[in-house]
């Protein structure tokens, strides 16, 4: 998209597809090949990680009471 700060507008760019046309770019390889992507690592290890982030949880307590404090101003 291109804004067009003088009239506050938005423009779709010409030439460079939608989603659709983006979505077919990156799933073509794996129709030639008849293949499925592969399992990403790095979301798998997060995904197991669950809410261990690896801090303590009384630096979680202040992240998340400073989240809220935040929120409500």
């Amino acid at each position: 998209m291109i804004y067009n700060a003088k009239t506050k507008t938005f423009t779709p760019k010409s030439g460079v597809g939608n989603e659709q046309d983006a979505f077919t770019r990156s799933n073509a390889p794996y129709e030639v090949g008849q293949t499925l992507p592969e399992e990403s690592v790095v979301a798998d290890y997060f995904s197991n990680m669950g809410n261990n982030l690896g801090v303590s949880s009384a630096y979680m307590d202040t992240y998340n009471a400073a989240k809220i404090k935040f929120h409500k101003h």
